[in-house]
């Protein structure tokens, strides 16, 4: 029986992947695990893999396309076997990662290309697919001056972007369209600005700890990561998601870090963080970071964050008031540390001090238990090395 080369679901959120580029093509020979294709989600790029040896056949998603999770793409048949017949845009119903409703939702949404045989003739234009048309009608973009790079000379949604990319707008200058992980996080964060009841809490704490523990390749932020991690332990509620009118708590502690690379924001998982050695999470944090800022992060390194942290004081900022990244319930923003005048009794002194801002959803996370997370987290960051709080 053809094994089905379907569009897998990598994230909590994601609907749907775009295909970039086919790294084999109709007919040719394959092995199981061997990547087949690069897609995109709406976080990075990432292989396809062959999901069994043999013959891969029947491909129907050109590249620069989008489809939805599920979708079957291709299919890889053994020797022997006959090809099955395939229908575009057929969703593989045995995929448990997103329900039938969501698959079917999402799957009303892109438009696969058309058959070879509904492509339009010399006379009614340059090839494109649906998709392509339609941007290039929405953008006032001219088909006949996009270069085309699809298969047999088509048109795809990639060109058309590519081709908007150097339209002047008069006064307005340069049109810059965004990448895709660039404009799904635009939609997230507008979504979850406009939806999501923000709550704001912030503290400020003695670094002078902090500071003396770190050393030795572990950094100020894996220290910040080690104890946030462990502090969700005790406060499960921040670890969570807010569904359906109802708080569903995470069972393991997987934190998304915030990474400024070349090609946008990516949100990158160092999973059950809360089970590693400070060491141990220093190294998988300069893995996943080196990942992102090289093109090169796994399938797994963007799969569900329960809680995210994002620090900014390397770009000298003081404080931030991030927004809720869904479908987490919270996130916690770190400033720079800055010597600061404190009073200490009757004298004042000069000590290191680093502000950090909580942003929670409301509708999960109330004043109070943001509070007392905020409140364990400053406590165990001021005796880090001290007073029994062991860092190894």
């Amino acid at each position: 029986m053809a094994t089905e080369v379907y569009l897998p679901h990598l994230g909590m959120m994601q609907t749907e992947c775009l295909l970039v580029k086919w790294l084999r093509t109709d007919g040719d020979e394959v092995t199981a695990g061997e990547p087949i294709a690069i897609i995109q989600t709406d976080k990075a790029d990432v292989d396809l893999e062959a999901p069994a040896g043999g013959r891969l056949v029947g491909v129907s998603l050109a590249e620069g396309e989008s489809a939805a999770v599920g979708t079957v793409v291709a299919y890889v048949v053994a020797p022997g076997e006959e090809e099955p017949s395939h229908q575009d845009g057929e969703i593989d119903s045995s995929i448990p990662a997103v329900s039938s409703e969501r698959r079917t939702e999402a799957a009303a949404k892109p438009e696969l290309p058309e058959s070879a045989d509904q492509q339009p003739t010399e006379s009614s234009g340059p090839k494109a697919s649906p998709v392509a048309r339609r941007l290039a009608r929405d953008l006032g973009i001219d088909l006949s001056a996009v270069a085309a790079t699809g298969p047999g000379g088509r048109i795809t949604e990639t060109d058309v972007r590519t081709a908007a990319a150097a339209t002047e707008t008069g006064d307005l200058g340069l049109e810059r369209p965004q990448s895709r992980a660039r404009q799904v996080m635009a939609q997230r964060m507008a979504l979850s600005f406009h939806t999501v009841p923000h709550l704001y809490l912030e503290t400020t704490v003695d670094a002078s700890h902090l500071v003396s523990a770190s050393g030795n390749g572990v950094s100020v932020t894996d220290l910040i990561l080690y104890v946030v991690a462990r502090c969700l332990r005790t406060h499960p509620e921040l670890n969570a998601t807010f569904h359906e009118n109802k708080v569903i708590e995470f069972s393991r502690v997987n934190l998304g870090v915030a990474v400024d690379t070349p090609d946008g924001l990516y949100v990158p998982v160092i999973a059950d963080a809360d089970v590693l050695g400070v060491h141990e999470l220093s190294t998988a944090r300069m893995k996943i970071v080196e990942r992102a800022r090289t093109g090169a992060l796994l399938a797994n390194d963007l799969s569900d964050a329960t809680f995210t942290v994002t620090n900014l004081g390397v770009f000298d900022v003081d404080a931030a008031w991030p927004i809720v990244n869904a479908p987490g319930v919270a996130i916690l923003a770190v400033g720079r540390i800055r010597n600061e005048p404190v009073v200490l009794g009757e004298e004042i002194a000069v000590r290191p001090r680093v502000r950090l801002v909580l942003a929670a959803d409301h509708r999960a996370v109330d004043g109070a238990q943001g509070a007392r997370f905020l409140g364990t987290t400053k406590a165990t960051l001021e005796t880090l090395s001290s007073n029994g709080n062991e860092v190894a």
